[in-house]
């Protein structure tokens, strides 16, 4: 079920619980077509589609899978063996042509991780303290880029993290230097971290995976949301985003988060 729906940019937001069994089957097959078609962009053809299948976890089926529960990437060697909870799936809907039906033309997939003992995590995950809001999958269309929709979702995506919360992606160099532009871009520089993972399963090949860290996960989005300036479409995002009321306002006006 959809905890948000607005419209920016051209295209239609819609904001899920990735674990929830109400997300149509057409929106993951949408969700995994565009992610194959943003990884192959550049990639010699003859090696695209196995490329970009195996990113997006094999199969579309695999890739709904991981999605709704993102623990598998770590226990299949994609991301940090740690534990992963509340996996939530923006996604932008947009149309081709006037009158034609909405599809999905870009997404991000986000959970929160935390680390330590059992009873360590449980204080973690109600807290934010020492837990991150991570960004695990974010991809969007080749025809849709440019346009600011992958700021509109990282907004999103920290926007509603834990007051405590930081916040942290990864990226592969191997893969090219746009993700780590991007992730700078939103004040989350390379902080050094650097672990060896199989980003394409247990048995695809080992690659240095690259960590990126913002301090706080909400000041990300205030970035995000400043750097977006005076545009009207992202002020109305941010006035219309936020769970409780006035929260997302006081960002767009510079209020320290954390006072909030």
């Amino acid at each position: 079920m959809a905890q948000g729906k607005i419209d920016f940019q051209g295209v239609h937001f819609e904001d899920f619980n990735a674990a929830s069994p109400n997300i149509s089957p057409e929106v993951w097959q949408g969700c995994f077509s565009l992610g194959v078609a943003a990884v192959s962009k550049g990639t010699d053809a003859n090696q695209a589609t196995a490329y970009a299948t195996t990113f997006m976890g094999g199969d579309a089926k695999s890739f709904q899978e991981d999605c709704q529960d993102p623990q598998q990437m770590a226990d299949k060697g994609r991301l940090n063996p740690q534990t992963i909870t509340d996996p939530r799936l923006i996604v932008a809907f947009g149309q081709s042509e006037p009158g034609m039906a909405r599809v999905p033309v870009s997404f991000a997939l986000s959970g929160d991780v935390v680390t330590g003992s059992e009873s360590g995590q449980r204080i973690k995950a109600m807290t934010g303290l020492k837990s991150w809001r991570t960004l695990l999958r974010i991809a969007t269309h080749p025809d849709w880029q440019g346009r600011g929709i992958a700021s509109g979702e990282g907004y999103m995506t920290f926007r509603t993290a834990r007051l405590l919360s930081s916040a942290a992606g990864y990226t592969h160099p191997s893969q090219g230097e746009s993700g780590a532009r991007l992730l700078k871009h939103w004040g989350m520089p390379d902080d050094g971290g650097r672990q060896e993972v199989r980003p394409y399963g247990p048995h695809g090949p080992v690659v240095t995976q690259h960590r990126h860290a913002g301090l706080n996960a909400r000041l990300v989005a205030h970035s995000i949301a400043q750097q977006a300036g005076e545009s009207s479409d992202f002020q109305r995002l941010v006035d219309q985003y936020s769970p409780l009321n006035g929260i997302a306002k006081a960002f767009s006006e510079g209020t320290d988060p954390n006072s909030i």
